[in-house]
């Protein structure tokens, strides 16, 4: 019985799966898909409310194909940000799968998580020479600046 819930599993994955492949938007051109996210994920907007790798991580659940569109994509992974959640698994797979592309760094934490900027840091300063643009939005008290030395 078990087998059989197995392979009626399987079969209903392929028909969805070929049930995704025959709409238009899967046919669309990989670049093209990618130029689409990108655009989308990164208005300067979307910087001061969202949490970009969040907004990534939930497109790849749309579907296998936008998941390995966007895992096979280094430009989308290029905004390394660290603002509402500190997360150093996500950052650290967004520098990898970002590859050489240049960067985009932003630390925009809460004023109660400013203690963790040097350990963001720690983790995005060996890709240093990679930085197309450095944000840093911070509300603090002027004797906390001192982190940044």
């Amino acid at each position: 019985a078990l087998d059989a819930a197995k392979e009626f599993d399987s079969m209903i994955s392929l028909a969805k799966q070929q049930q995704t492949a025959n709409l238009p938007i899967s046919r669309m051109p990989v670049e093209l898909l990618e130029t689409i996210f990108q655009n989308t994920l990164t208005p300067s907007g979307v910087w001061e409310t969202l949490r970009y790798t969040t907004s990534l991580a939930r497109l790849m659940l749309v579907c296998h194909w936008w998941h390995k569109i966007i895992l096979d994509a280094p430009a989308l992974w290029a905004v390394i940000s660290c603002d509402d959640r500190f997360d150093e698994l996500e950052i650290g797979k967004a520098l990898r799968l970002s590859s050489r592309m240049p960067l985009d760094v932003i630390f925009r934490p809460p004023y109660t998580e400013g203690r963790k900027l040097p350990h963001f840091f720690s983790l995005v300063n060996p890709e240093s020479l990679r930085w197309r643009r450095l944000v840093l939005k911070y509300d603090a008290p002027a004797e906390d600046l001192e982190l940044l030395e």
